[in-house]
């Protein structure tokens, strides 16, 4: 893969129909944004992280390096109809001199989708069959993919057949609520002492401390102004503290801010004030009748008021008001304040190609393979040893 080409440069004609196209040009890339929407609806995995404007906001704002290439994959030689599309960025040489390839992602991607139609797998073949030609890389680091579905099965199976080595790992488990009844019927059915400790800490930031909470949907001119305030409460979180929270870093706001203020209204803010104090904010987006939670947090100097699990419970009942809205995704890692208000889960892999050599075969066997079998092996053992020293440090 020459990372230095443009996709003028590189057009090429597989031997089943299929035109692959190589765009290293963030202007060229500009030029498949309407054929790129269109596509995103054939695949499987239609989710926001794979969508034109969040790859070009995330580029914009997140760049690791200057050197990209994005593989796109048309029907045929009209290139009128795009049947798959991979981004890879080079992460450049790391200390042992290796040339790491990587999807465009990072923590704020959340999660991530190998963009192919669904009637289509084959596309990703003539891809990763140039890439398994191409002697420029030595692994590839595909994260936060969505497990369990046709399109990873398939991708596994074409890795396998053109024998490029990869290691899958577990990744994130991420609650998700099916919204199928009304707020009321879904609260209800939760446990009593739950029922009775959520509405008194409602009553208590609601009727008792002058709270209020604000929702927006979609852009309008109050968004950037609201949007401050998230900042606000951004930089009174423990996640600020540690350097994580949005507000921590100039680029975080403006990729959050230029995906709020896109065409496609996908924002819903939801804010809570106490005595006219912004103290909660959730960023959600609504996509595909999905309601993700992107981003949240609360301020500390108001822990005591359980701002976040309030403001919790009013996107909830906003959610189920809303028939554009069929399932609330929590995104991220499972937490107990997610569980408590979830009905099933989306699992994540970890995937890192590995390009042909020994070096890398025995790597392969050995995490895949033997380190599996050596840690279930040594665990009755250590579980064993630990249960000796318990036993001789009651005797003492």
């Amino acid at each position: 893969m020459k990372f230095s080409h443009s996709s003028n440069e590189i057009k090429s004609k597989t031997n089943e129909g299929y035109f692959i196209d190589e765009i290293s040009d963030i202007n060229e890339l500009k030029t498949i944004k309407e054929k790129w929407k269109k596509f995103q609806n054939h695949c499987e995995i239609n989710i926001p992280f794979n969508t034109y404007d969040w790859y070009y906001a995330w580029w914009e704002n997140f760049r690791p390096s200057n050197s990209f290439t994005i593989y796109v994959v048309y029907i045929d030689e009209t290139r009128g109809r795009i049947c798959a599309i991979l981004p890879f960025y080079k992460q450049g040489k790391t200390r042992n001199n290796k040339n790491i390839l990587a999807t465009w992602s990072n923590t704020h991607s959340f999660r991530t989708g190998i963009l192919c139609d669904k009637e289509h797998f084959k596309a990703l073949d003539k891809i990763f069959t140039r890439l398994g030609n191409d002697l420029s890389w030595d692994s590839i680091h595909i994260p936060y993919l969505v497990a369990d579905n046709s399109t990873e099965n398939a991708l596994k199976n074409i890795l396998s057949k053109l024998r490029i080595q990869y290691l899958s790992t577990p990744g994130m488990i991420s609650p998700v609520l099916e919204l199928d009844s009304n707020w009321d019927e879904y609260f209800n059915k939760l446990g009593r002492k739950t029922r009775e400790s959520l509405r008194r800490k409602s009553r208590k930031v609601l009727e008792k401390s002058n709270g209020s909470v604000e929702i927006y949907h979609g852009t309008n001119k109050e968004l950037n102004k609201k949007l401050e305030d998230c900042w606000k409460i951004s930089k009174n979180t423990w996640k600020h503290k540690i350097g994580s929270s949005i507000a921590s870093d100039n680029d975080r706001i403006k990729f959050y801010e230029k995906i709020a203020n896109n065409e496609n209204d996908w924002v819903v803010l939801a804010l809570l004030y106490i005595d006219n104090t912004p103290t909660a904010f959730e960023y959600n987006i609504i996509y595909n009748k999905t309601l993700y939670n992107l981003k949240l947090g609360y301020d500390q100097n108001y822990k005591k008021y359980s701002p976040g699990i309030v403001l919790r419970l009013k996107m909830l009942e906003w959610a189920f008001s809303n028939n554009d809205i069929n399932r609330f995704d929590y995104m991220g890692n499972a937490a107990e304040y997610k569980i408590m208000f979830s009905t099933g889960q989306v699992k994540h892999i970890n995937l890192t190609l590995y390009s042909r050599s020994l070096r890398h075969a025995i790597l392969v066997l050995y995490r895949g393979k033997l380190r599996p079998v050596l840690s279930k092996m040594i665990r009755p053992l250590k579980e064993f040893l630990i249960n000796v020293k318990k036993s001789n440090s009651l005797k003492h």
